[in-house]
This record gives C-alpha cells, sequence and structure tokens, in this order.
C-alpha cells in the first residue's frame, strides 16, 4: 500500500462517523461554520458531517475540498 494515500470522507451522521473517527483517531478542526471537519494527526484522513441528503453531501464535499 503507498504510503501517500489520502482519504476524504463526507458522512451523514455523527454515529456513522465514529468508526472512521476512531480507527484513524481523527479529531475536530473546524467546529465553527456549516459542517465539523475532523481529520488524523497526519492530515492524510480527513472527514466532514454532511447531514442527510444528497444537496447536503455535495454541499459538505464542495466545503471540504476548499
Amino acid at each position: 500500500m503507498n504510503d501517500k494515500v489520502a482519504n476524504r470522507w463526507v458522512v451523514a451522521l455523527k454515529p456513522e462517523a465514529l468508526p472512521i473517527l476512531k480507527k484513524y483517531n481523527m479529531k475536530m478542526i473546524v467546529q465553527e461554520g456549516p459542517y465539523p471537519i475532523f481529520k488524523d494527526l497526519e492530515g492524510r484522513h480527513w472527514l466532514i458531517l454532511s447531514g442527510v441528503g444528497r444537496n447536503q453531501a455535495a454541499a459538505a464535499t464542495t466545503y471540504l475540498h476548499r
């Protein structure tokens, strides 16, 4: 496996995200704004909580990208 691999997750609800957050020891880095964002210590794994729905997921994906 490539050590440079990075992952970005867009997850609707925190209960769904908990296994990922725990596995990669992610901490919240953005609490303000429309979506909470988490990342691991190395900055390779990121997760954003979007809320339910495809429009929310699309908006959160754009937000995370920026």
